[in-house]
């Protein structure tokens, strides 16, 4: 089974304060993380 959940990347934070969201993805044995072109702040994250 594969789980894909929305976050922000707080390893990676940009000149202007916002971090990158990334869809993750998980299977049983492999997780990857797949960038979007938008960022966020993180007081804007839910």
């Amino acid at each position: 089974m594969i789980t894909i959940k929305l976050s922000i990347d707080k390893r990676r934070i940009k000149n202007d304060g916002t971090y990158p969201l990334v869809f993750k993805l998980r299977n049983q044995h492999d997780s990857r993380d797949i960038p979007t072109r938008y960022s966020i702040r993180e007081s804007d994250w839910n």
